[in-house]
């Protein structure tokens, strides 16, 4: 069923377009490390400008990827293989489609880092990233729920509401917040809770969404 989804939600053309997306993304990155390298500058000064830029461009990728979640040829596929296995397969197909542009986005990206400041990332480095890809996994549950095939247009406003709550939580001294709106920040570097509540949010919406997709009609 995967790999019809696969095919279906991802033909070439829209495989053509996430790669373009993902080649902007790695071109970004690289004009941060131009615009930014030379011999002062830190290794995790470097990693922290690249993140913030990963970060503006993560939201417009899930976008991408979900965009035919409801898609009106998944119907027929709804009625007959069953609402429930069908929203479960296509979430677990896009979250494989975002996981394989985060690796590639992420391999480049360290290359590089490693290359200019021949030094080998750190453990915060790899968690503030890890943390980025579990806000991906949350928002491939969100948007969903959210909008639907006939507003389209509309669900730019996703991830564009996400980057405003993300720079105004930058300037927000308080832990709390960061645990009732589940946006990764700078200050979660130490958290050890982070990936908990992370998982804990993208299950529990999750389930609202699966709930939402059961009891609407087809």
């Amino acid at each position: 069923m995967i790999s019809l989804i696969m095919l279906m939600q991802y033909p070439k053309r829209k495989r053509v377009i996430l790669h373009l997306m993902m080649l902007v993304m790695i071109f970004a990155i690289g004009m941060v490390f131009i615009n930014n390298s030379t011999e002062s500058i830190s290794r995790s000064e470097l990693s922290r400008l690249s993140l913030k830029m990963i970060a503006l461009f993560m939201p417009f990728l899930v976008l991408f990827i979900q965009m035919d979640h409801h898609a009106p040829y998944f119907k027929s596929f709804d009625a007959y293989f069953g609402r429930s296995r069908m929203f479960f397969a296509k979430g677990f197909t896009s979250l494989i489609i975002f996981t394989y542009a985060w690796i590639v986005v992420m391999l480049v990206e360290q290359s590089l880092l490693t290359f200019l400041t021949h030094q080998m990332p750190d453990v915060t480095e790899l968690h503030m990233r890890g943390l980025l890809h579990l806000d991906g996994m949350l928002l491939i549950t969100i948007i969903p729920m959210i909008f639907k095939d006939k507003h389209k247009t509309l669900s730019i406003l996703i991830p564009v509401a996400w980057i405003v709550l993300s720079m105004m939580l930058e300037d927000i001294d308080s832990r709390w917040i960061t645990y009732l709106v589940p946006i990764t920040i700078e200050a979660e570097t130490m958290s050890n809770l982070a990936y908990t509540y992370k998982l804990c949010y993208s299950v529990l919406v999750m389930i609202f969404s699966h709930q939402k997709s059961v009891w609407e009609t087809i």
